[in-house]
């Protein structure tokens, strides 16, 4: 069945019925924080949640304790991405037209090192049964992120709408390699 904007209320009258009638056995691979709110969430909806919770799975990964931490890290670095896009919707919306040759060193890569970040996250939380096969994705994400500084700092170099102080070449052109290189390091 597809849905229109208008049959929106049938569609999902249509759908729920169907969860309902057939009762779905739902594999629900969760962390800790949302366990119970997805089992009710799934109850309510008619289908038949199954909690399966492992002991041995959590020895599984080597990192299976920094789990929470790459959640928290994640989730603050797509929020963080989301509002990047806020900003710039806001700017790009003001009477006077935004000069783009700051956005190449500011805004745009700020929300690729957010994006890198929420991609560690995802890569570590990933459950690997030996560290060292996390370490080729993360070491390819060091070395982009690398090769992305040095575009960055060529653009900074370029701009002539404003020239970058002290804590812009810090901050924007020196700090995210460094990380990047650490990132190929730990790898």
């Amino acid at each position: 069945m597809t849905c229109a904007a208008d049959d929106l209320p049938a569609f999902t009258r249509h759908a729920l019925g169907e969860i309902r009638a057939r009762t779905p056995l739902v594999q629900c691979l969760t962390n800790a924080v949302v366990t119970n709110f997805t089992a009710n969430v799934l109850l309510a909806l008619g289908a038949a949640p199954a909690m399966v919770d492992i002991p041995q799975e959590a020895t599984m990964s080597p990192l299976a304790e920094w789990a929470d931490f790459y959640v928290i890290t994640g989730t603050a670095a797509a929020t963080l991405t989301g509002l990047m896009f806020v900003v710039v919707t806001l700017v790009a919306s003001r009477s006077e037209r935004p000069s783009f040759d700051g956005a190449g060193v500011y805004s745009t890569p700020t929300v690729v090192h957010f994006g890198a970040t929420l991609l560690i996250a995802v890569l570590l939380g990933a459950p690997w049964p030996r560290l060292w096969e996390a370490s080729l994705p993360l070491g390819l994400l060091g070395l982009g992120g690398l090769l992305y500084g040095g575009i960055v700092a060529r653009r900074a170099r370029r701009q002539v709408q404003y020239q970058p102080v002290l804590e812009d070449w810090i901050c924007h052109v020196i700090l995210p390699p460094v990380g990047y290189i650490t990132l190929i390091v730990a790898a």
